[in-house]
């Protein structure tokens, strides 16, 4: 993530980079590759930026969060926010303490099919909603670190879609019921984790979403979202480059597909890149998910987990 922010970064004006990681050999070679400075995670207390972005795995988030928050400007951090709802919380409560905007990257926010789909819903256009369906699948399934590391597909991968259903309607999720199992990689089940599972999720008007997650597609990275309403049936994701195959047309889909998040995301990623720096540089509302909002999807993620261990729909607890 670390490059991805870079690249994005690199191309505004005005703006200078400083890398600083644990491993400082990483952050030199981060500052050789996109124009910056490199150094030691120690040292980054010396330095006086004015914005900071957190990279790093999901089990450093509260540490490196926390390092961020004494300097004292608005941090962008990637999701999941921590990797428990008592992380989470804690982590919110930080940035309050200080006054610190904490913005949590959920790129979807600043991607144009998603975007029209949220404007769609706001505008009235896509009349009452009937229910929402999401389809999360990785092209390539992850290695044993990452998945170590990764709080669990409901932290790590459903975090999007509950985030996503609460963004577009204005709602929270009010009860989950998920289930899964691993069918991909026994690297999962090894910790615990699923690598195909399903989320039925219910929000506060009775508004019925369903959230399928896959660690491996075979053809490429597949996001899709699809709303169906009273006035409209539509997708974002859905494309010619869509890695799934019309049984009656191959021709028509799966064209090119994007092989991995950052090229299906690379524009959305650049672009909630870019609103933050300028939000920071003039002032303005930062246009991302708040670290409070984050936090609820956590405590929705955390619901998911709890369901499938126990095999029945649980609320979401406040």
């Amino acid at each position: 993530m670390a490059a991805i922010r870079a690249a994005a970064l690199r191309e505004m004006d005005g703006v200078d980079l400083v890398f600083a990681t644990r491993d400082e050999s990483r952050a030199v070679g981060l500052g050789e590759e996109f124009g910056g400075v490199g150094i030691s995670l120690d040292a980054a207390g010396s330095e006086s930026p004015d914005a900071v972005f957190v990279t790093s795995a999901t089990a450093r988030h509260r540490a490196d969060l926390e390092l961020a928050l004494r300097l004292g400007v608005p941090v962008l951090i990637e999701k999941p926010l921590g990797s428990t709802v008592e992380e989470s919380e804690a982590l919110v409560a930080s940035a309050e303490a200080v006054g610190v905007p904490v913005i949590v990257g959920f790129q979807r926010r600043f991607d144009d099919g998603f975007v029209a789909l949220k404007s769609a819903i706001d505008s009235g256009s896509a009349g009452r909603l009937y229910l929402m369906r999401s389809a999360s699948m990785d092209h390539t399934p992850g290695h044993a670190a990452f998945i170590a590391a990764s709080a669990g597909i409901h932290h790590d991968l459903f975090v999007h879609d509950i985030e996503t259903a609460m963004w577009l309607t204005g709602q929270r999720v009010q009860s989950v019921y998920a289930v899964g199992s691993s069918r991909v990689s026994q690297a999962y089940a090894e910790h615990g984790d699923a690598d195909v599972a399903t989320i039925v999720a219910h929000l506060e008007d009775g508004l019925t979403v369903t959230m399928h997650g896959l660690r491996h597609d075979p053809i490429g990275q597949d996001v899709r979202w699809e709303v169906f309403g009273s006035q409209l049936a539509a997708a974002a994701g859905l494309s010619r480059r869509t890695p799934i195959v019309a049984v009656e047309d191959p021709s028509l889909l799966a064209q090119d597909p994007p092989l991995t998040f950052a090229e299906r995301f690379a524009d959305a990623f650049a672009e909630e890149t870019r609103s933050f720096v300028r939000s920071v540089a003039d002032g303005g509302p930062f246009l991302g998910c708040t670290a409070r909002e984050a936090a609820l999807v956590s405590r929705v993620a955390e619901a998911c987990q709890r369901s499938s261990t126990l095999g029945t729909s649980v609320p979401v607890d406040d």
